[in-house]
């Protein structure tokens, strides 16, 4: 406990937050990738037609991407790994520093699996290319989203708030809002996986797009009673965090219903295999969904982190 009220060096929130927003760009790059299904632009990894990583001429495949797909493609997925080293990159300096003096254990556990987690998702990708496997491409897919929270999770745990909130900011009950956090993580969690197999097709296996919305409808049903609990906490810190869900909620649904259209058509809306639109769609829908699932993991640990700090205070007020 004293170890987390330690003050923490400041540069590693500053280089957690600064991970996120790198890690971001292979998250974009790699949603497009497979919107446009640019997966096996190449055969090859960790080379690009036997090209090293930074000796590739990437730059100059925009001269024909307007006349020909596969630069198009090629681009996508060679983008996507540049953006991922990158990522690895700011992830192994995150490591360092939570290793460093003015860390905690927490921390550097933290470190060592943003890290990992990087390692394992260039790994999973190269893998994927090498045996060109959709279900690969779908773990590959969903692993961001743990690899993306973890980094989230670290830039919550060396933030200034975790280490100096007190529990005499509230005396009301947040386990309510713990469970239903957590219980609408899990929700978040599965319906992210279902969504990850309906954009990843493997053979005849039939895309699950009715249990896709249901679970969605669950999940909507979901946020308004953790809504409901995390208001009654009277915790600032708690609903900052449920400000960011909501938001991203409301656009994660109304991202759906275009995504579903442009890719089930409604009434007299035809379907246009590759359109602007239904790749924007799509893509967004699916970078909004991870965020969403980052976003919930956030609440989730705050909310785990108060329940804890007010438990501790009652000892202290019986004696």
């Amino acid at each position: 406990m004293n170890q987390i009220e330690q003050p923490l060096n400041p540069w590693i929130h500053r280089m957690a937050i600064i991970t996120a927003v790198v890690a971001m760009l292979p998250i974009i790059m790699g949603a497009l990738t497979t919107t446009k299904e640019a997966g096996m632009a190449f055969p090859d990894w960790p080379t690009s037609d036997g090209q090293g990583m930074f000796s590739y001429p990437w730059l100059k495949l925009v001269d024909d991407m307007s006349t020909n797909n596969e630069s198009v493609k090629k681009f996508l997925e060679h983008g996507h790994r540049l953006a991922g080293t990158l990522a690895g990159f700011a992830s192994l300096i995150l490591m360092v520093l939570t290793w460093l003096k003015g860390s905690n254990k927490t921390l550097a556990v933290l470190g060592i699996l943003v890290f990992l987690a990087v390692c394992a998702q260039g790994v999973l990708g190269g893998i994927r290319v090498e045996l060109n496997d959709r279900g690969l491409a779908m773990l590959h897919g969903i692993f961001a989203a743990v690899y993306f929270s973890l980094v989230c999770i670290t830039a919550t745990v060396s933030s200034t708030t975790w280490g100096q909130w007190k529990p005499e900011e509230t005396n009301r009950p947040v386990k309510a809002a713990r469970n239903a956090s957590l219980i609408y993580l899990i929700f978040l969690l599965v319906q992210y996986t279902l969504g990850g197999i309906i954009r990843h097709p493997m053979g005849d296996m039939k895309a699950p797009v009715n249990e896709h919305l249901g679970f969605g409808v669950l999940a909507l049903i979901a946020v308004h009673v953790v809504l409901v609990f995390v208001v009654k906490t009277k915790v600032n810190w708690l609903r900052s965090a449920m400000r960011g869900v909501i938001i991203l909620t409301t656009i994660q649904v109304i991202l759906g219903f275009f995504t579903y259209v442009t890719k089930f058509g409604m009434g007299s809306m035809r379907v246009v295999e590759g359109s602007t639109g239904q790749v924007l769609s799509r893509t967004s829908h699916m970078v909004v969904g991870l965020l969403l699932v980052a976003s919930a993991t956030v609440l989730t640990i705050r909310c785990f982190r108060v329940n804890r700090l007010m438990n501790n205070k009652k000892p202290a007020e019986v004696a």
